[in-house]
């Protein structure tokens, strides 16, 4: 994630891809995942990532709501409004 704040999206991506395939089951791994993916506004992707995180452990609203912010980057607004509203629902 530091390298992704100094513009470097490639080694930020290979970083937190690496991360995950060292500890596919720790949820931040997926969350950084998503956040470079989104930065890099693939959306689709991120969305994949942070759903990841939360199969792993749906106890974490955050990940609705980063992932209700990727739809509506993509535009998708109904889609968005739910996950919103439902991160909120679950308290974030």
């Amino acid at each position: 994630i530091a390298l992704l704040g100094l513009g470097k999206h490639a080694e930020s991506e290979a970083a937190a891809r690496r991360a995950v395939e060292i500890t596919p089951r720790h949820v931040e791994c997926w969350v950084n995942l998503g956040d470079v993916l989104q930065a890099q506004r693939r959306f689709d992707d991120a969305i994949a990532a942070y759903q990841r995180g939360l199969d792993l452990n749906p106890g974490r609203p955050e990940l609705r709501n980063n992932i209700g912010t990727a739809h509506k980057r993509k535009r998708e607004l109904e889609t968005a409004w739910r996950r919103l509203q439902d991160a909120q629902y679950r308290g974030v």
